[in-house]
């Protein structure tokens, strides 16, 4: 098992924008883990001779800036591309020294970049410090649940229900 610190710190030296390159990590870090193929292509890229490998390497990480590109690269290298996941959190956290906040947000349709920021202001974040994710869900109807450090803030149609509830049996007790 590698220690992923010295990876972590690297990305941050070289990043322009760290929670771009978060963004995109973690991105990755899903995307390998949801298909299969992903991983075994990235593998099988990493034992290619180069500039074979390079070639490869670039075709399954296209749309990943060079430096994350890099970092995956020296992953795969080590054999740690298993590790990924784990890299994201090791990541935030070395981030979140430096005043990152991570953000989970959750609503029945994805959300524009426009949307997100006007989120991020109504929590009082400041984006270029936010390290996003985000997921859709059609069971949350009206609103937003947005994560911040593991608190949740829940502005969806069902959560003012639920709240609604709780003090109506409240008052009823």
């Amino acid at each position: 098992m590698a220690d992923l610190g010295p990876y972590a710190d690297a990305l941050k030296v070289v990043a322009k924008d760290k929670a771009a390159s978060w963004r995109e990590l973690a991105a990755l870090s899903e995307a390998v883990s949801r298909e299969p193929e992903l991983k075994r292509g990235l593998i099988d890229a990493g034992t290619r001779p180069e500039p074979a490998r390079g070639k490869r390497l670039a075709a399954l990480l296209k749309p990943v800036s060079t430096p994350v590109a890099k970092l995956v690269g020296l992953l795969l290298a080590e054999g740690a591309l298993g590790q990924l996941s784990e890299l994201v959190d090791v990541y935030s956290r070395s981030l979140a020294k430096e005043g990152f906040v991570r953000v989970h947000l959750e609503s029945a349709e994805r959300l524009t970049d426009a949307e997100e920021k006007k989120v991020l202001r109504a929590l009082k974040i400041a984006p270029a410090k936010a390290l996003i994710t985000s997921e859709t869900g059609p069971s949350l109807i009206g609103g937003i649940r947005a994560t911040v450090n593991g608190r949740v803030h829940d502005a969806t149609l069902g959560g003012r229900l639920d709240r609604a509830a709780e003090a109506l049996q409240g008052a009823a007790a």
